[in-house]
């Protein structure tokens, strides 16, 4: 998520909620959204693991018409202080 100052959020998904993880998350509507795998070790982060399953629920339904692919460009300027995000989540 980009909040007013642009620099984005990052939130963990998973099962251990003591170290800040949550089992799920809600996206509100009208914001730019990303994943990637975590890596194994925090460490290297070139390193992580190979799958993940994961679901989105939207509500209301998926509407094709109202897709809309981001730009890296586009957001790059857009949120400027989310750049380190931005360029990790697109090509």
């Amino acid at each position: 998520m980009a909040p007013q100052d642009g620099t984005g959020r990052t939130t963990t998904l998973g099962a251990n909620v003591l170290a800040g993880e949550v089992p799920q998350f809600l996206v509100p509507a009208g914001v730019w959204q990303g994943a990637r795998l975590a890596p194994d070790n925090p460490r290297d982060t070139s390193a992580g693991p190979d799958w993940a399953l994961l679901g989105c629920t939207m509500t209301p339904a998926w509407d094709e018409k109202r897709f809309e692919l981001a730009e890296r460009a586009a957001l790059l300027r857009a949120f400027p202080g989310a750049a380190a995000h931005i360029r990790a989540l697109t090509r």
